[in-house]
């Protein structure tokens, strides 16, 4: 998994939005009779204090983000198994 960028978490911070951590497992193509194993955490509150720039508080509640969605990566792989996991060199036009 790459790390995360602060952008939509800044969005979320500007509107007061809550961020959902969402972890899936499964192949990056659905074939038929595959399934994505798809686990979804508990909302993460942004409310940035006045005393606090955006980017700043965005970048905090990035980082709580990633790692929400890496534990909830790790609770799907022990209980499915190890997953693909894809990188930039992944999505060739030949993989899309």
């Amino acid at each position: 998994m790459l790390p995360f960028k602060p952008g939509a978490a800044l969005l979320a911070a500007k509107k007061g939005l809550d961020i959902i951590p969402i972890a899936s497992l499964g192949e990056y193509k659905i074939l038929f009779g595959k399934r994505q194993k798809i686990l979804i955490g508990n909302p993460i509150k942004s409310e940035c204090p006045e005393n606090v720039r955006y980017s700043k508080y965005a970048k905090e509640i990035s980082a709580e983000a990633e790692k929400q969605v890496k534990k909830l990566y790790l609770e799907l792989e022990e209980k499915y198994g190890k997953g693909k996991v894809y990188y930039k060199e992944d999505f060739s036009s030949e993989n899309l």
